[in-house]
């Protein structure tokens, strides 16, 4: 076959095939095009220009006292005072913590979810624990100002 296309025959035989291609699909749109028009241009021209025109003016008026369209209505906003209420003292909770290896001034920590922290002197992690100092054995953390210690098993 790429014998036969390389041929002046050939190439021939394929243009007319092309052409004729071409020419059935000029001659189908032109066809669909030519009726639409006729009858799309009628369309626009019985349809009423009064129904279509914009009011002069829209006229909005803002009320203080109207409903907040970003609020709930089915949820009711807390008249509480906020300045007489007391604080609420913070539950502590120790961190579950284990001291997994000490090496070059680096220590690894893990937690009780199983993932391991790499830390240095001063850094913190997982959710403000402060690394206070890394020594041979253990390390001493500083956690809601509280010192928590965590030795070298």
């Amino acid at each position: 076959m790429k014998d036969f296309l390389e041929t002046t025959l050939g190439k021939i035989i394929l243009g007319v095939v092309v052409a004729v291609i071409w020419g059935v699909n000029v001659f189908n749109f032109s066809e669909m095009s030519g009726n639409s028009d006729t009858q799309s241009i009628q369309q626009v021209q019985d349809i009423d220009m009064d129904a279509l025109t914009i009011p002069d003016k829209v006229s909005y008026s803002y009320s203080s006292t109207a409903r907040d369209p970003f609020r709930s209505s089915t949820v009711q906003p807390e008249t509480e005072d906020i300045s007489r209420q007391e604080p609420v003292p913070p539950n502590y909770v120790e961190p579950e913590l284990v001291l997994a290896g000490i090496f070059d001034g680096m220590a690894v920590i893990s937690d009780n979810f199983g993932q391991s922290f790499f830390v240095e002197d001063g850094e913190i992690f997982k959710d403000g624990i402060l690394v206070k100092k890394i020594v041979q054995d253990s390390v001493i953390l500083e956690y809601k100002q509280r010192n928590l210690i965590l030795k070298l098993n």
